[in-house]
């Protein structure tokens, strides 16, 4: 009997141990913060345009629950209601609270804040189904839907009466350029953004399927990092061809922890 012990005890225990390894693993990389210089807050679904600064805040925090987020702290306030652009500063005084149902993924601001646009309604949250980490749908907070159709390495961003908005382009698995469209009374095209990201590394991506998250938006449709990107847009000329009038290169260099994730910033 005491033999058969000694046989059962370290097994248990070497049992235990791994499992307590398991663990830790499975919460080593959760991202519990990260720096905005490794965030793109343009064109993020719950604005209408892109004035924001971020002279109060450099970090934005990532609460969990059972492994899923469930509240951001660091988000934009109004803070000159009188312009005529509304002006969005990044503060910790702002937070979301997200509620998973599902795929349904429900970001409530905190506190209610100005409208963000003239038609936004801040008690409603942003509503996005998400499935097998690929976004299917989006609702505004002014009840804007936005559809999302997938293909062969591109993806159509489309509203409820099928107008084109944004077209995303991948290349191995890897989100590597965005359209952006804008349009006239007539429904023609007047106004193109193209962002083009680029240095993809081959590490994981603590974003990806998160696009619920605030500035997140982008890097979620990757499998791995981009560390450059180009901001280009285009006028349309009276021959209805477009010319280049901007154009923004960015640079976010970053290193990587002992599991080879970036560090955007500090892990569980």
């Amino acid at each position: 009997m005491r033999t058969l012990l000694n046989i059962i005890i370290p097994i248990l225990l070497l049992t235990s141990c791994s499992n307590d390894d398991e663990i830790e693993n499975e919460y080593s990389n959760n991202l519990l913060d990260s720096d905005v210089q490794y965030l793109l807050f343009n064109d993020d679904i719950r604005f209408t345009d892109n004035n924001f600064t971020f002279s109060q805040l450099d970090s934005i925090v990532f609460n969990y629950q059972n492994q899923n987020i469930t509240k951001v702290i660091g988000g934009f306030e109004i803070y000159d209601p009188f312009s005529s652009y509304l002006n969005k500063r990044l503060t910790n005084d702002i937070y979301d609270s997200i509620i998973k149902l599902n795929d349904t993924y429900k970001v409530y601001t905190h506190p209610e804040t100005a409208p963000y646009y003239f038609t936004d309604n801040p008690e409603n949250p942003v509503e996005y189904i998400i499935s097998n980490n690929q976004i299917q749908k989006a609702i505004r907070r002014d009840g804007l839907v936005l559809n999302y159709y997938y293909g062969d390495n591109l993806i159509l961003e489309k509203n409820d009466e099928n107008l084109l908005l944004r077209k995303f382009y991948l290349e191995n698995n890897n989100l590597i350029k965005v359209e952006k469209f804008k349009y006239d009374l007539n429904f023609e095209i007047n106004d193109k953004t193209e962002i083009l990201f680029q240095e993809y590394d081959s590490s994981p991506n603590p974003f990806k399927g998160k696009h619920y998250l605030l500035g997140a938006f982008y890097r979620s449709f990757s499998e791995n990092n981009y560390s450059n990107y180009v901001i280009n847009a285009y006028d349309r000329l009276d021959d209805g061809t477009f010319q280049l009038y901007y154009t923004l290169e960015v640079s976010t260099p970053f290193g990587y922890n002992d599991d080879n994730y970036p560090l955007f910033g500090n892990y569980e």
